[in-house]
């Protein structure tokens, strides 16, 4: 903590891992304090994205540091999938995580394209929103539902949409993604803050389909 503080500097912090021979130091950090800092506390993202450009050169790095945040992201993406709607924290937690994928996949520390999918169709593909729209008991849930959703994939539109866009997997969904986006925007009974969010992310895919 003293790191996220400022009290202790990012060269400060990098020996420690440096004599870490198996990586096992590394991989605890990115599990107990790194990804759990990162959902709940997203005032660290930037902090912990330097560390992880210090952390970089080490031998331990994609083995013990990548494969670790693959796996906890994974993890929390298969948890998130269906969260009850009543569950605020989990949709603020998902939507934190997902900004700081999306922070280091825009600095191409690591390749998290595939998860930006994942979230993507979680919040434009997968989930039929105007199937059960209006249908009497569901509505509620599914607007609280959809502001975890959306939330977290207007992140990786907004940060990574013009490094995304060319992977092929994503280019093919991107016209149905902008179809359902559009969908979402126009919808009244969703609050003025979400919409805001999916309105800018709607204009960023416009944007790289024009380019």
């Amino acid at each position: 903590m003293q790191y996220l503080t400022g009290a202790v500097g990012t060269e400060n912090l990098v020996p420690f891992f440096q004599n870490d021979n198996d990586g096992a130091k590394l991989s605890r950090y990115v599990t107990w304090i790194m990804v759990p800092l990162a959902e709940r506390h997203p005032q660290t993202h930037e902090k912990q994205l330097q560390l992880l450009k210090a952390l970089q050169p080490l031998d331990t790095f994609k083995e013990r540091c990548v494969n670790e945040l693959r796996y906890q992201l994974n993890e929390m993406a298969l948890s998130y999938g269906d969260p009850s709607p009543s569950a605020a924290y989990l949709r603020t937690w998902w939507t934190n995580i997902n900004r700081f994928a999306a922070l280091i996949h825009k600095a191409e520390l690591v390749n998290f394209s595939e998860f930006a999918q994942r979230t993507l169709d979680y919040a434009l593909k997968e989930r039929s929103w105007r199937e059960s729209w209006g249908v009497e008991g569901r509505i509620s849930s599914d607007l609280r539902a959809l502001d975890g959703h959306a939330s977290a994939a207007m992140h990786w539109l907004l940060e990574c949409g013009h490094s995304l866009y060319p992977v092929t997997t994503i280019e093919q969904s991107w016209s149905q993604w902008k179809e359902n986006l559009e969908w979402i925007v126009s919808q009244a009974s969703l609050s003025d803050a979400i919409r805001k969010v999916c309105q800018r992310g709607l204009d960023k895919m416009n944007e790289i389909s024009r380019a």
